[in-house]
């Protein structure tokens, strides 16, 4: 190579060696966490379960390199209130740790349901003394229960303690996520007949990220937080018995619907426009809604209303600016039959921090019994399924 080049190289190395064409490489947070089936599972040595795979996903998409360590719940928390670890999961929002953090927005949902084995205790379970409850100490249930003035009678380290000590009557009940329930109750040996359950309600679980790391990139909490979506739907699925429950607390609601003739009126008159836009949206008729049935019934948060060609003529979240409702391609407009109801998976709503269903059906003329429309009412699950 003629000295010239070699010079010009020597001169250019430097400033190349500068350069990346590639994101560069966070620097390594590390986690804490606690064993919760089928949350954070050991399998042969290595750490699994859904929220693991979430947010590996997710660290995957932001280049951010990680480390988790397994602890007692009780030991993860305090290390997060001292600042020794960078964040902790998979949590429920608690004044406790907003001291030391932010919540994530949720990366899964809970089922939580009281269990216990004398049947009399389902309509007792308030804040009653007299009911000796357990919980896993530092826990998101022991959390929420002493939150609301609960007295713990037992505190423990893990759920299979409190299957014992519900087995040998030292607890009446005690309050757990119906998977992390079913897992341990199949590796206890505990048989379904042996324990009676009751809802209780769905928890949002997120992951904290402490003050100190979210300081040093500002941008950290939002960027994690746009990537669950793509990682970690959040949808739930409801088992037969609360599909029966739903389908009971909605049908009043479907039938009064299916009676008025205020709603039809709009409808025949829709139908009849066959090049209106899609959007053929009736702020009259959506009022009517709100006013007669959503305000009406605390279990419809919305109701929306479509004709023959798939057009919403009203919704009573118009106003609102937001649509609980599904989209026109999960209705299965086509296929409805009379008195047939759909009851679509459980889905949180940021807007209103709650959980709801989309449940459906067709709506038929009375005197030609031919179906001119379809609506879909948004239902706070929570709500329905803790009615007697």
């Amino acid at each position: 190579m003629p000295q010239f080049f070699r010079n010009l190289v020597g001169l250019l190395a430097p400033l190349l060696s500068c350069l990346s064409f590639s994101t560069p490489e966070r620097p390594l947070i590390t986690l804490h966490t606690s064993l919760a089936p089928p949350y954070q599972v050991l399998s042969k040595g290595a750490l699994t379960g859904s929220s693991v795979e979430t947010i590996t996903c997710i660290f995957g998409k932001m280049n951010q390199p990680f480390d988790i360590k397994v602890v007692p719940w009780n030991r993860g928390v305090n290390y997060f209130k001292r600042g020794r670890t960078d964040g902790l999961f998979i949590a429920m929002e608690s004044t406790e740790l907003n001291v030391a953090g932010k919540l994530s927005d949720p990366l899964a949902l809970e089922k939580w349901y009281w269990y216990f084995r004398d049947k009399d205790i389902a309509h007792r379970l308030s804040a009653n003394p007299s009911i000796a409850i357990g919980a896993i100490l530092s826990s998101n249930q022991h959390l929420w229960l002493t939150g609301r003035h609960y007295v713990i009678k037992n505190e423990v380290t893990e759920t299979e303690q409190l299957l014992h000590l519900l087995a040998i009557n030292r607890i009446d009940t005690f309050l757990a996520d119906s998977r992390t329930f079913h897992e341990e109750s199949i590796r206890f040996g505990v048989a379904p007949n042996q324990i009676f359950s009751r809802f209780s309600r769905y928890m949002p679980l997120g992951i904290y990220f402490s003050n100190d790391l979210l300081a040093k990139d500002p941008q950290f909490l939002a960027l994690f937080n746009s990537l669950i979506p793509a990682c970690s739907p959040l949808v739930m699925h409801l088992d037969s018995g609360e599909k029966a429950q739903l389908k009971q607390q909605s049908e009043w609601v479907l039938n009064l619907l299916n009676q008025d003739s205020t709603i039809f009126r709009s409808l025949h008159d829709s139908n009849k426009a066959i090049s209106a836009p899609q959007y053929q949206h009736n702020d009259n008729l959506s009022g009517y809604i709100q006013r007669q049935y959503v305000d009406v019934f605390t279990l419809v948060s919305e109701i929306t209303v479509y004709d023959l060609h798939g057009r919403t003529i009203a919704s009573s979240g118009h106003s609102k600016g937001h649509k609980m409702t599904p989209s026109l391609t999960d209705l299965s407009l086509s296929t409805h039959r009379k008195g047939e109801i759909t009851i679509m998976p459980i889905r949180f709503h940021h807007s209103t921090h709650s959980f709801q269903s989309a449940v459906h059906t067709g709506l038929f003329d009375s005197q030609t019994n031919t179906r001119i429309g379809t609506i879909v009412l948004g239902i706070n699950v929570e709500k329905a399924l803790t009615q007697d």
